[in-house]
């Protein structure tokens, strides 16, 4: 399935607030001045949720969908916390919140959209098309770079490392970028046609994953969606046979790269490495959690008391430890909420394909639940917590080219002006550790 580039004033204003989120493909500072960019995604994120809250006389009903209950939830989850944070910790109310304001305004965005979609004032073939577009400038970015670097010119404002990796390693998530990369997969397979156009895509996210993020689980979690993607295509068992030979074969080739064999020299000489760090937090994580087992311990720890409790001190980082940080954080409630997440994606992923020529649908949800060990982007980086977001509207309306408009409640008549045609952006803000809130 080729998708038609095509844009609205919504989608524009999504993909403006997404480059502040993501500081223009990194290519601007955090903050210009005093002015955080991120904080002004924020802004204009929940001033469009107040403009469609205020100018309606009644809410939408949209019954079934639990994306809806999703995105509230998560505001339960942050008061929870709060009140464990300052049982424990006795830290303020305020000072808990202020860390978690970026998914406070990106989660419950979800019910406005849907509604727009509902509307017919943006369609999600458009969100997809939006997604997309940023994907593939972004790659084009990050090409120019790669390549850069050899002559010592580095212009990306993020973080690098070169230490311990033959190329230098660029601290970016890229998750529009690995959607591009698993949609041009899908129609590479699927359609047999315009390979030139996919494979170039394809190439990019490889050297990009492989040579520049260089990520363990994030290979992982590619491989892992991808061979998922292959299972689901109706071929015969002799050819996802030799697939499955060739597959293997590229899987040792990349187990002999220098990513993969740095880490097993490093495990070898007795150093001490993110390996051993992780498992060590996760142990920890777990046995703090016995003193509250239910609600957690807490969040978000943003006082020198909490620092201290959650073993800072040790070089345990949060936003390291993928799901065993947030259930640290948020206890039984937010094991719930992380996995009604990733089972209703991937449900409605399942059922999506079905309908859909293109896999990415399936792949999206496979890869973020095979990461999730040690990889929660949704929730510590804003940018993907509102592509994750848009991704729940294309899964509930995959296809709307016969969109019904919402249901109101009695109380009040409905017009589909009170709606304006600009939407919310997506914000991009990374939690790591030391981060200024």
């Amino acid at each position: 399935m080729r998708v038609k580039m095509d844009y609205n004033k919504t989608c524009i204003f999504l993909g403006v607030c997404w480059l502040f989120l993501e500081q223009g493909f990194y290519l601007l500072p955090e903050k210009i001045g005093l002015v955080s960019l991120r904080d002004i995604a924020v802004l204009l994120l929940v001033g469009y949720q107040l403009w469609f809250y205020l100018r309606r006389p009644a809410l939408p009903r949209c019954k079934g969908d639990r994306f809806v209950l999703l995105g509230f939830s998560f505001l339960l989850l942050v008061l929870i916390a709060a009140v464990m944070a300052y049982f424990h910790w006795d830290q303020g109310f305020l000072s808990s919140i202020l860390p978690q304001r970026y998914l406070i305004a990106i989660f419950p965005l979800y019910f406005p959209l849907k509604s727009a979609i509902q509307e017919g004032k943006v369609s999600s073939q458009q969100l997809l098309s939006g997604i997309l577009l940023l994907g593939k400038v972004e790659l084009v970015v990050m090409m120019v770079q790669f390549f850069a670097q050899f002559s010592g010119v580095y212009f990306l404002t993020c973080d690098y490392n070169s230490a311990m990796y033959t190329f230098t390693r660029f601290g970016i998530d890229g998750t529009t970028m690995l959607f591009v990369m698993f949609y041009e997969i899908s129609n590479l397979f699927r359609r047999g046609k315009k390979t030139v156009r996919s494979l170039l895509w394809i190439g990019m996210g490889c050297v990009f994953f492989f040579l520049m993020c260089q990520t363990r689980m994030t290979l992982l979690g590619i491989c892992a969606a991808v061979a998922i993607f292959y299972l689901t295509l109706k071929t015969g068992i002799r050819k996802k046979m030799a697939v499955t030979l060739v597959m293997g074969l590229a899987a040792i080739a990349v187990f002999h790269t220098t990513l993969f064999q740095d880490t097993i020299y490093i495990r070898q000489s007795g150093a001490r490495n993110t390996f051993d760090i992780r498992q060590s937090a996760i142990s920890f994580y777990l046995d703090e959690l016995k003193e509250s087992p239910v609600f957690g311990k807490g969040g978000y720890p943003n006082s020198v008391r909490a620092n201290l409790d959650r073993g800072k001190s040790a070089g345990y980082n949060l936003n390291d430890n993928g799901i065993f940080g947030f259930l640290y954080l948020y206890g039984m409630p937010g094991a719930l909420w992380a996995g009604g997440m990733y089972w209703i994606m991937l449900k409605k992923g399942r059922k999506a394909i079905r309908q859909k020529e293109n896999s990415v649908y399936l792949m999206f949800p496979v890869y973020l639940l095979a990461v999730s060990a040690t990889e929660i982007h949704w929730y510590w980086i804003g940018s993907t917590a509102l592509t994750t977001v848009l991704f729940w509207l294309i899964l509930q309306h995959p296809s709307d080219a016969n969109p019904q408009p919402c249901q109101v409640r009695p109380s009040g008549s409905q017009n589909s002006s009170d709606l304006p045609e600009t939407a919310t952006g997506k914000e991009r803000r990374d939690f790591s550790e030391g981060g200024s809130f």
